[in-house]
């Protein structure tokens, strides 16, 4: 165990990766009313993301060995939340 990480023999970190989504998606969820406020500027959400959600989803990172799908996995979710921030393109 380390950070809280389990490191196993076979060095899979798939669940402690999904662990690490699930509490990151509550920390958003937690924050959604004011992360949408339109009051506040979208600089400051961003800057609210990196200091306030993604800190709980890379906590004990440096231990992780990724596999690509475990990279895509956090990849979409990153998207995920930078999408619900800035909302939806209208392209007209």
């Amino acid at each position: 165990m380390y950070l809280r990480t389990l490191i196993t023999a076979d060095n899979n970190t798939s669940a402690v990766i999904n662990n690490r989504i699930t509490l990151a998606n509550r920390s958003y969820f937690g924050l959604v009313n004011i992360l949408k406020d339109k009051i506040i500027n979208r600089k400051y959400t961003v800057v609210m993301y990196k200091t306030l959600i993604k800190p709980v989803l890379m906590y004990g990172a440096e231990s992780w060995v990724l596999s690509k799908a475990d990279e895509l996995r956090l990849g979409v979710f990153e998207r995920n939340i930078i999408r619900r921030i800035y909302g939806p393109i209208c392209e007209g």
